[in-house]
């Protein structure tokens, strides 16, 4: 898989297999879109989404300037079903410019964000670690990312 930027929702069966995964974004009435990413030979859905709160994203141009909207890393899934890739989605086009021309951007930021989520979860009795852990979409993912042994 190239990076190209190609952005989709995530499929009714990928809902349905997570559904009881709090920290899996979920709206019934507005599926978040998704640009599919490859890092390490793992395919990731990078939601894009608005008011985001903290640093673990990537901020893109929003024509709503009071609202902060981009990739968020922390709500990132690995997509180890093809089935779990919905029908294609469209964002504005100054968005998928910025996406576009910023792909070394989206690569170190995932890369960065893995890399800090799998260092917190092998030391959760930190506090700070057990915060961060507890709001990544990623704790439900430890087989597909390799992730042993952690307390």
């Amino acid at each position: 898989m190239s990076n190209q930027i190609r952005l989709y929702y995530l499929s009714n069966s990928f809902y349905s297999q997570y559904k009881n995964c709090k920290e899996i974004l979920q709206k019934e009435d507005r599926p978040y879109i998704v640009l599919l990413y490859e890092i390490d030979g793992i395919k990731f859905a990078i939601p894009i989404r608005s008011n985001i709160s903290h640093k673990h994203c990537l901020f893109t141009p929003n024509p709503n300037k009071d609202k902060k909207s981009g990739l968020d890393f922390a709500k990132s899934v690995p997509i180890v079903v093809e089935e779990y890739i919905g029908k294609e989605a469209k964002i504005t086009v100054e968005e998928f410019k910025f996406l576009k021309n910023n792909k070394n951007l989206i690569y170190r930021g995932m890369k960065k964000y893995l890399k800090e989520y799998k260092k917190a979860i092998q030391k959760k009795e930190i506090e700070y670690n057990k915060i961060f852990c507890s709001f990544s979409s990623l704790q439900y993912f430890h087989k597909e990312l390799d992730i042993k042994n952690t307390p």
